[in-house]
């Protein structure tokens, strides 16, 4: 896999036309698959870029590459869900005007520049990653905290039918959502007891916090809001701006959801993790209050359609059973 929709083949001792043949069964496949989407029905379309070795000539396998990364566009260009050939589009270029533009060249480079744009968003993404595992090992309590609330906060969206790029945004800012909590001290990050109006005043800053962390990353900017207010709630009393109700934004009351479930059913160094039923009983009390009642509806109805992970709860369970009872809540 190249990219988010790319994929290389690679097929040894393969004459080019039987590459194209395998090629067309490939497209002619995909195409028969019919996609929904609520009432929205769609058709997958393949473009195929393909490079023989035996007829083109290169110095080194990156130059393979790049063939046939301008077949694709040739394809695409010519209307997709179709098949080029490298050796075609070189007769092409033999018999064109040199004083036009090759615009298969910029088509190519815009390309290559795309992919290299997205591999450092990966890397950045990646990174941040590290810090969010560096700040949960600080408290094994709270170890996958992030990926668990971004499962939730993904499956809330999925079933509220939002988009999958909406649906991509939130989980990415579920992932990040506490990452500004890597400047509070252990002394208060892991205290057992209950916190001091300033300490509870240093906690209320992490989301902002996050946000700074974020903001030097001009790709991150549509998963802001939802780390920005996802510790609002639904009748103004949260925290850092006391927005209330839609002013808050949904990825943002999609992410207090999950982020509270997790909380809420998670062992933690100074109480024990409550029980599921406990934990819905919770966010059904809090509709109105602290949450914006479609999406806790969209996410008793993930969990009764029993979509959640059993694994993790397990996980949970067991994490409590170990506990001695005096920690339990």
């Amino acid at each position: 896999r190249l990219g988010g929709d790319e994929f290389a083949i690679l097929m040894p001792e393969t004459l080019g036309d039987h590459a194209a043949a395998a090629a067309e069964r490939i497209r002619v496949c995909l195409a028969a698959k019919v996609v929904e989407r609520g009432d929205l029905k769609m058709s997958l379309t393949t473009s195929v870029g393909l490079v023989d070795m035996s007829v083109t000539s290169a110095e080194n396998p990156d130059t393979f590459f790049n063939r046939a990364d301008q077949a694709l566009y040739a394809a695409k260009r010519a209307g997709r869900n179709c098949i080029v050939r490298a050796d075609e589009i070189d007769s092409e270029a033999d018999d064109s005007d040199d004083r036009e533009p090759d615009m298969e060249k910029v088509d190519s480079l815009c390309h290559q520049l795309a992919r290299l744009d997205a591999k450092f968003k990966r890397l950045f993404v990646d990174a941040i990653g590290g810090l969010v595992s560096a700040l949960e090992a600080r408290d094994i309590h709270t170890a996958n905290h992030s990926a668990k609330v971004r499962r939730y906060a993904a499956m809330i969206a999925q079933q509220m039918k939002l988009p999958e790029r909406a649906v991509q945004h939130i989980a990415r800012a579920a992932m990040l959502h506490d990452i500004g909590k890597i400047g509070l001290p252990d002394s208060v990050l892991l205290k057992e007891g209950a916190l001091t109006d300033e300490e509870w005043r240093l906690v209320q800053t992490h989301p902002v916090m996050s946000v700074r962390i974020m903001e030097g990353m001009a790709f991150l900017d549509q998963e802001i809001p939802a780390v920005r207010y996802h510790h609002e709630w639904y009748d103004g009393r949260g925290y850092p701006e006391g927005a209330v109700a839609t002013a808050i934004p949904l990825s943002a009351r999609i992410l207090a959801v999950a982020d509270a479930f997790d909380a809420m059913t998670s062992t933690r160094v100074y109480r024990g993790g409550r029980s599921i039923e406990n934990a819905v009983a919770e966010l059904r009390a809090g509709k109105d209050t602290q949450f914006d009642p479609a999406v806790v509806d969209a996410f008793l109805a993930v969990l009764a359609a029993g979509k959640i992970d059993e694994q993790i709860l397990q996980e949970e369970q067991t994490l409590r059973d170990a506990l001695p009872q005096n920690q339990l809540a």
